[in-house]
């Protein structure tokens, strides 16, 4: 997850530093909501990896425990 984040706070960051920034606002607009969008999407991905792991690691626990 950090290597899409990264990317996208470095293409944000660009444009300030180029003074993209200042002539295009809608442009900082749409790269944020892109930078959230994505964040969402993998942190959503992760959580049904991690509810799908879950029930699986803790029957098998609770099986080896018996």
């Amino acid at each position: 997850m950090g290597v899409p984040f990264y990317s996208h706070l470095v293409f944000i960051s660009r444009l300030f530093v180029a003074g993209i920034a200042a002539h295009l606002p809608a442009l900082v607009l749409i790269s944020i909501t892109m930078t959230v969008m994505g964040l969402m999407a993998h942190a959503w991905l992760l959580q049904q990896r991690t509810f799908a792991q879950g029930p699986s690691l803790r029957s098998s626990s609770s099986s080896a425990s018996t």
